[in-house]
């Protein structure tokens, strides 16, 4: 895919892959998106906006498409996703596989990886009806600071 010049996602790599685990989640989710939050490998998935990585709790959402008699026809509905999903960083074809992009090579890689993982485990979680995304998380602490502060250094202070 070409860049436009004055598009904003600076991304210099895309990987296709055929993955099973790419195909077999599209036909085990019906809706248009993939989503998946609360594990560890989301942390390895770069977000263009703030240029940094997803945190643990950050739900990753990943638009699904259909697929087509060949690939080059992919480019339209590929197009719509990025318009409509500005954030994207990859798009799942229906029993077909798993585009992603990124700004280099190697971010992109690794966030191919990432991803791969995170559908297998969802093909996983979704067999044993583990919830995808998980409500809620980490309650905030008011003083997380202090709190730590006091179990880390309570036995030096009484020496």
């Amino acid at each position: 895919m070409e860049k436009d010049e004055g598009e904003g996602s600076g991304s210099e790599c895309v990987i296709h892959t055929h993955s099973k685990s790419a195909n077999f989640i599209t036909q085990l989710i019906k809706s248009d998106t993939f989503e998946i939050s609360h594990q560890e490998y989301i942390k390895g998935i770069y977000d263009p906006f703030s240029g940094k990585a997803l945190k643990y709790s950050d739900t990753l959402t990943i638009p699904i498409i259909e697929n087509m008699p060949s690939e080059s026809q992919l480019l339209e509905p590929i197009r719509g996703v990025l318009e409509n999903h500005p954030q994207a960083i990859a798009v799942l074809v229906r029993n077909h596989g798993l585009f992603v992009w990124g700004p280099t090579w190697e971010s992109t890689k690794i966030m191919t990886e990432c991803i791969d993982y995170l559908l297998e485990l969802a093909i996983e979680m979704e067999k044993m009806s583990i919830p995808l995304v998980k409500e809620g998380g980490f309650e905030k602490e008011d003083n997380l600071s202090e709190k730590m502060r006091t179990l880390l250094f309570s036995d030096v202070a009484s020496v």
